[in-house]
């Protein structure tokens, strides 16, 4: 709803909106909390679909429906706050909360890296450029990336938690599509995607030997990563 967009836009950009961003900064370094909790405390869950996530989860979900489509002013504003008494750095928050569910190996930070993928992904898509060179080129974004797409299926794992992996690393390849979305072939953002994301390696472990490449028989990761290589050579 670009009118809703707007005018949430209007609303923030004519008035100090400090607080707001405040705000959204501390519903998320609670998640952070709650997530580093949940880690020292891993144990094995019988109910995989019981698995409880934090209610301040629900900002994610607001910054991803405030950027949704191509409205570009909703994407920008979370960079620039112009106007206000304080900028409050919610992109690095962003990568911040990314970086911590990529070193935990648990169903709760499994499901919420899922909606964080989908956050990062609309802060991205359009293409909005000064996102992708904040996310690429001054954040550890892609490293935190980089070490999900490698992480393999933890033990007695379930099978429901084994399919969220798959989806979360279909969401990891999006977002790196989404982060050189129409960018030139030479552009510092390409360069840095190609030096980080190691294709040889990633081509092993998400095309193993033993499976042929024949699209009919090709996952929906393996079909997306293949998509994001052509965009990559393009």
């Amino acid at each position: 709803n670009i009118s809703c967009q707007m005018k949430i836009h209007t609303v923030l950009s004519t008035t100090d909106s400090t607080l707001f961003f405040e705000q959204i900064r501390e519903l998320i370094e609670q998640q952070i909390i709650f997530c580093q909790r949940d880690a020292e405390s891993f144990e094995d869950i019988e109910d995989y679909a019981d698995t409880i996530l934090p209610d301040q989860i629900v900002v994610l979900k607001l910054i991803q429906l405030m950027c949704d489509g191509n409205y570009m002013p909703c994407k920008d504003i979370f960079r620039e706050q112009e106007g206000n008494v304080r900028f409050v750095n919610i992109l690095g928050c962003i990568v911040d909360y990314v970086k911590l569910v990529s070193r935990s190996e648990t169903p709760r930070c499994t499901k919420i890296a899922i909606r964080l993928m989908k956050t990062v992904i609309g802060l991205l898509q359009g293409p909005c450029t000064g996102n992708q060179d904040y996310f690429v080129l001054h954040s550890d974004l892609l490293a935190a990336l980089n070490r999900m797409l490698r992480s393999t299926i933890p033990l007695n794992c379930s099978t429901e938690w084994s399919n969220d992996i798959e989806l979360l690393k279909e969401n990891i390849v999006d977002v790196l599509c989404a982060c050189i979305e129409a960018q030139p072939e030479k552009s510092p953002v390409m360069e840095r995607v190609e030096s980080v994301i190691e294709a040889n390696v990633l081509n092993v472990i998400i095309f193993p030997l033993s499976e042929s490449e024949d699209s009919a028989t090709l996952t929906t990761l393996q079909q997306k990563y293949l998509v994001f290589l052509q965009t990559l050579n393009a």
